[in-house]
């Protein structure tokens, strides 16, 4: 996985998601700097990667969700690298996957309309994130494959696998027709996730998701 700019700038800047900001803020020059560096550190990152002939190559793009940032940074320090990105990728035969959890909607619709990315996840619905399955597959189902949108840290943690199996479906008739569509959870589940409850997930995929 390589990770887009506010992700790398968070892991590498001590004070937190606070500081990072206050930098895009109060030195605007300087960020631009280590930007450029990053940029070209960032690319060299995916040719390299791409050599190796992997299925896809994974941009990770958390720190960039609007639960904490702006479409404004986003489109100044993440937008150039993953057009970038997922043009190299595009033209290697390697898919692009973009994670960007949270708020993400307008996020979404950018990527759809602006770069070669073949997958987005994890496609929050509220009230993790804002995204609406039955929408995004009418506005961006012809452009990018979409996965997840199943919530993690209250669904999944309380439902039954009746109730999980029922969701599945339903998901899978709203965003299967005509491919596009990974059935997913939207990021990562937690450590007490009943079991039964993912592989019911699991289940209904490979049996009433199969195209």
């Amino acid at each position: 996985m390589i990770p887009v700019f506010q992700d790398w700038w968070f892991h590498y800047r001590q004070g937190g998601f606070e500081q990072c900001f206050m930098d895009f803020v109060s030195e605007p020059e300087f960020m631009d700097e280590v930007h450029e560096f990053w940029m070209e550190w960032a690319l060299a990152y995916v040719r390299a990667m791409i050599v190796a002939k992997p299925d896809e190559i994974m941009l990770g793009g958390s720190s960039a969700s609007l639960s904490v940032s702006s479409p404004k940074i986003f489109r100044k320090y993440e937008l150039p690298f993953i057009k970038a990105a997922s043009k190299i990728c595009r033209n290697a035969g390697t898919l692009s996957h973009l994670h960007i959890c949270g708020r993400s909607w307008e996020l979404v619709q950018i990527v759809a309309d602006e770069t070669e990315v073949d997958v987005m996840e994890p496609m929050e619905e509220p009230p993790g994130g804002n995204v609406d399955l039955a929408e995004a597959k009418r506005r961006v189902g012809k452009k990018l494959c979409i996965k997840g949108n199943i919530n993690t840290f209250d669904f999944m943690m309380n439902a039954s696998p009746s109730q999980v199996e029922e969701k599945c479906k339903r998901l899978i008739d709203v965003a299967g027709p005509d491919g596009g569509f990974v059935l997913s959870t939207g990021d990562q589940c937690g450590r007490d996730t009943p079991q039964a409850n993912l592989f019911k997930m699991v289940e209904v995929a490979k049996t009433y998701g199969m195209y």
